[in-house]
């Protein structure tokens, strides 16, 4: 019994031993910048605004050309952003579901990286409607600022048909 416990306190020891002198796992940049993404689309599919809000820049400087009716339009500003982000709060929960391929991250420097993807956006345009499949090509453009990346540039455009 008493070595059995000696035994045990000799392993518990070394374990501490290794873990201590192992290499802390750090993300790199790439990694950190995907994080972000992943959160932006979490937000963006269960119309979560907060979430969204989180992982954008709010500042005079931010753009975007978004998806619409009548084809890509940009908007300036995290005011004028605002509200197009605000809609996905107020659609029915299964309206959108965003899916990403070929993700892709270049960084451009130690705080400035470019997101790209191709997209498939699922709309449901109303709740008796058949689901609309578009093919989109997305870029976002992400900053480090006081140590957090934030997007401030997003960019989508859909397939020519």
């Amino acid at each position: 019994m008493r070595k059995q416990i000696i035994s045990g306190l000799v392993l518990f020891v070394t374990l501490i031993f290794c873990f201590s002198m192992a290499p802390y796992a750090t993300a790199g940049p790439a990694d950190e910048v995907l994080q972000v993404v992943v959160k932006f689309d979490r937000g963006f599919n269960t119309g979560d605004f907060d979430l969204i809000a989180s992982v954008w820049g709010h500042s005079d400087e931010v753009t975007q050309f978004g998806l619409g009716k009548s084809g890509s339009f940009r908007t300036e500003g995290w005011k004028k952003t605002v509200p197009r982000f605000m809609r996905l709060t107020r659609l029915p929960k299964g309206t959108l579901r965003l899916s990403r391929s070929q993700p892709r991250v270049t960084l451009l420097g130690d705080d400035i990286a470019i997101f790209t993807s191709y997209d498939t956006l699922g709309v449901k345009p109303a709740p008796d409607a058949p689901r609309e499949t578009w093919l989109c090509r997305s870029t976002l453009v992400l900053q480090k600022t006081q140590g957090e990346w934030l997007i401030v540039h997003g960019h989508s455009s859909r397939f020519p048909k």
